[in-house]
């Protein structure tokens, strides 16, 4: 019962993500209607992504390796934070609301990690080796991105970055490359080319720190390509993943707000969310009809740098739309997760 709330929970999470993106990518696209403030809708989006889907499927994946994780009560609690942040942010952007609902799930998610500090490996070939230390490194860039706020919005901004980096490839792709049956690399090699990428694509822009930028999209593109136990869409999407880190880091694409969504985008809507959530061993048209989708508003995103008078965002806009409404479906799917789960267990 508590998991089948559970699977609810993060099923209504989903969809609100989702519809408040194509919401925003609409606005984007020339729609004209946004019913709030389009600062506090994408802080929404955004943290609704986190809170209330990519951390609980992750948790699941984590007690599925032993992990320690939150029981019923403290998930409740987590829940309820979700829940305040959430109106927080739709109503005043970091507002008390949202400060106090933040600072509750950051405190579970650094529970976790404590708990768990022992599964900390650096020489382990595991995609959960070093998660420990990259979610606390995450938690410790959100006191100078609070302080540069109001003084310094564009220092803070990339405080932004350097914190979403950090949790994306810190624990939401670590976990959905592990449930994916993906190959890992040694945990201190991934650890120090998540740390480098972090700061170069936030705080700290130094060439020096290039090569690890280049680390990781070479790691992720030597594990789509010899990963051949996990599905082929998501190698695809893997492979793009680790293709576009490479792109940038050698300035083949540039590095501007259009293609840092765009690459969020390719990697949440892809390869984490089709990871975590549904089955990681069989590919369906299903999930090739999304991957599709999502690389179409991608690149229609990204073809907005060299062009911006074109009908980029309008496409974008469109197959945002489309891809938002067969998430949303795919996401409410009765059974999808748990019966994927039993079948991997059984494996």
């Amino acid at each position: 019962m508590q998991q089948s709330r559970t699977d609810q929970l993060i099923a209504a999470s989903l969809v609100a993500t989702v519809v408040l993106g194509a919401v925003l990518r609409a606005w984007l696209g020339g729609s004209g209607w946004l019913p709030i403030d389009f600062r506090h809708l994408r802080h929404a989006h955004t943290h609704m992504g986190w809170y209330g889907a990519i951390f609980p499927l992750a948790f699941a994946v984590w007690r599925g390796r032993g992990w320690w994780t939150p029981g019923s009560r403290v998930m409740a609690g987590y829940w309820v934070a979700v829940a305040l942040s959430t109106a927080g942010f739709l109503r005043a952007g970091y507002g008390v609301e949202a400060i106090i609902g933040s600072t509750v799930v950051l405190g579970v998610w650094l529970l976790v990690v404590f708990h768990n500090r022992a599964q900390l490996h650096w020489r382990r070939e595991d995609w959960l080796a070093a998660v420990p230390v990259l979610v606390v490194l995450a938690a410790a860039s959100i006191p100078p991105l609070a302080m540069t706020l109001r003084p310094d919005p564009a220092l803070s901004a990339r405080w932004v970055r350097t914190f979403l980096t950090l949790l994306l490839f810190g624990a939401g792709v670590p976990a959905a490359l592990d449930r994916a049956r993906f190959r890992a690399p040694p945990g201190a090699l991934w650890g120090f080319a998540v740390v480098c990428c972090a700061l170069w694509v936030g705080v700290l822009q130094h060439p020096w720190l290039l090569p690890g930028t280049l680390l990781l999209g070479g790691l992720l593109a030597g594990s789509a390509a010899v990963s051949r136990a996990a599905r082929w869409d998501l190698r695809l999407g893997v492979g793009l993943m680790g293709g576009g880190l490479l792109a940038v880091a050698a300035g083949v694409l540039p590095f501007d707000p259009s293609v840092a969504v765009a690459g969020v985008h390719l990697a949440v809507l892809g390869p984490v969310l089709h990871g975590l959530h549904g089955d990681p061993a069989r590919t369906t048209p299903t999930s090739v009809g999304l991957l599709g989708l999502v690389l179409v508003m991608c690149g229609a995103i990204v073809a907005t740098t060299a062009w911006p008078t074109a009908p980029g965002a309008v496409i974008a806009a469109w197959s945002g739309g489309i891809l938002a409404f067969g998430t949303a479906v795919w996401a409410v799917v009765p059974g999808e997760r748990a019966a994927a789960d039993r079948e991997v267990s059984a494996s």
